[in-house]
């Protein structure tokens, strides 16, 4: 969904404006901004839904953003208007895992996983568009799984979307729905590693309350037993599902000692950014460009001592440990939180 809203906005500004354009993205409080440069200052203006009939291939940009991100909007970046605009949208936890690609006995099939916390009837709508997108795109059956947390949320997910005329279906979308009344509470350690991707969704759709750390912590403990990719996938996937403010706390914690975070989307836009510049040279410099690059691409802004200390820092441990805070840090000098004087 982010590549597909980073292209509206980006053609939308190329389209409608002369002069240079840029793209942004931003992530911060688990929350993607995607936003667009450009030199006009005139505000975009979407076109209303009745100016094209349904075959229009132009003109539907900014309400396909509209309709699929969790918030958006616009603002000049210099008084009046004389250096342009930007324009941005938000995507939330329901959209930031990238859809997974699984091998079955009988076939191939793309999963797209979302954390819905409550009914938004304008998500439904997004749910068949971003299924039939990810369809032309890769040719390749998509599968819609719904988590949640609350019962009456998880039944409203499971009706049916249907698109059309009156008795005569052109396209149903039929999402499965996991949520606490058909998936099991697993906090016994055994369990959990029987079934990783099972105690997953359990942590997902239980995952609030007194009880989540006895959830938590059995999972984090089984994630070292799968292959790392497989565990970089469940821990964001966890990641983005948990809802509730303490149980992302806890999760955080638990995972702050494991390396999955070297497979983060975040450090992997960042590694590959450095490998282009050829910033590489050698371990310790790889891991400290990367904590500043974190810092610099999320919009953070680095003070020169923080930028000396981690650049001087020859200790992989501490330096990995940085890299971690560095993906939810809202100041640079919350790097060096807990390590002491």
């Amino acid at each position: 969904m982010a590549e597909l809203l980073a292209t509206e906005l980006v053609s939308n500004a190329v389209r409608h404006t002369k002069g240079p354009a840029a793209l942004r993205l931003c992530w911060r409080d688990g929350v993607l901004r995607i936003g667009t440069w450009d030199a006009d200052p005139k505000p975009p203006s979407p076109v209303p839904e009745p100016a094209h009939g349904v075959d229009a291939e132009t003109g539907r940009g900014l309400e396909l953003v509209r309709a699929c991100a969790d918030d958006w909007g616009w603002h000049p970046l210099a008084q009046g208007g004389d250096r342009g605009k930007y324009v941005w949208c938000d995507l939330g936890a329901a959209w930031r895992v990238d859809p997974v690609w699984v091998d079955t006995d009988e076939g191939s099939f793309l999963l797209v996983l979302e954390a819905q916390g409550k009914k938004d009837e304008a998500k439904r709508g997004s749910w068949a568009y971003y299924l039939s997108y990810l369809y032309a795109k890769y040719r390749c059956e998509p599968v819609l799984i719904v988590m949640s947390q609350s019962s009456s949320t998880a039944r409203w997910a499971a009706r049916p979307i249907r698109l059309g005329l009156p008795g005569w279906t052109s396209l149903m979308v039929r999402p499965l729905v996991l949520g606490p009344d058909n998936v099991p509470v697993i906090t016994d350690e055994k369990e959990v590693a029987q079934d990783v991707s099972l105690a997953v969704f359990s942590a997902i759709t239980h995952g609030r309350g007194p009880g989540v750390a006895a959830i938590l912590r059995p999972l984090a403990v089984a994630l070292e037993t799968v292959d790392p990719d497989s565990a970089a996938v469940f821990a964001q996937l966890v990641e983005s599902g948990l809802v509730d403010d303490q149980a992302k706390k806890i999760w955080r914690e638990l995972m702050m000692p494991v390396n999955y975070f070297f497979r983060h989307p975040v450090a992997e836009k960042v590694r590959e950014e450095g490998i282009e510049l050829g910033v590489e040279k050698g371990v310790e410099k790889e891991r400290a460009s990367m904590v500043l690059r974190i810092l610099d691409w999320r919009g953070i802004e680095v003070p020169e001592s923080v930028r000396e200390r981690v650049t001087a820092c020859t200790d992989l441990d501490r330096l990995d440990a940085w890299a971690q805070r560095a993906v939810h840090a809202t100041s640079a000098t919350e790097l060096f939180d807990g390590d002491g004087a």
